[in-house]
């Protein structure tokens, strides 16, 4: 099977966010390199995205302390053209996060995973020109929030997770 296109491509991310719980609220904002790499060989498609962890320190909370959160995400497929325009595929999406919360002695981290579903439509232009489409998401996500401590005494806490 020989590949009839492939690309590859970076892009700047930015990202900010607000996190709401019983102890109050954080805010956060970072910044990285979202990267993607798509292969086509006839009908078949493999496509990669996402950005590597990445972590910048926030502004200290009364609770928590500086933390300093880092998240990773990654999406992957495999795709199948119908017709020469659409493309469907399957594949699933990754998010991992650690959160360093110094005030409490402990690090939160977890693994989200669950099915990608993707739906891809591509307008060909004249020349080497085309439009391209494409609509996916995760409909449920599950994995586990950990919790370790490091005052020596509270052993870690698991907590089932679903998005």
């Amino acid at each position: 099977m020989l590949l009839s296109a492939i690309w590859i491509g970076a892009q700047a991310l930015l990202l900010a966010g607000v996190h709401k719980d019983v102890a109050g609220t954080q805010y956060g904002a970072g910044g990285g390199a979202f990267v993607e790499v798509t292969a086509r060989a006839k009908r078949l498609q493999v496509h990669f995205e996402g950005f590597p962890v990445v972590s910048i320190p926030q502004r200290a909370s009364a609770y928590y302390g500086q933390a300093t959160p880092a998240i990773g995400i990654l999406d992957y497929s495999v795709g199948y053209a119908v017709t020469p325009r659409i493309r469907v595929g399957l594949g699933q999406t990754v998010i991992n996060q650690r959160t360093p919360l110094p005030n409490l002695s402990q690090v939160v981290t977890s693994r989200l995973a669950g099915a990608r579903y993707e739906l891809g439509y591509s307008q060909p232009l004249h020349r080497n020109r085309f439009i391209e489409a494409l609509f996916a998401g995760s409909t449920n996500l599950t994995g586990a929030d950990v919790y370790v401590y490091s005052d020596g005494v509270t052993p870690t806490v698991v907590k089932q997770e679903r998005e």
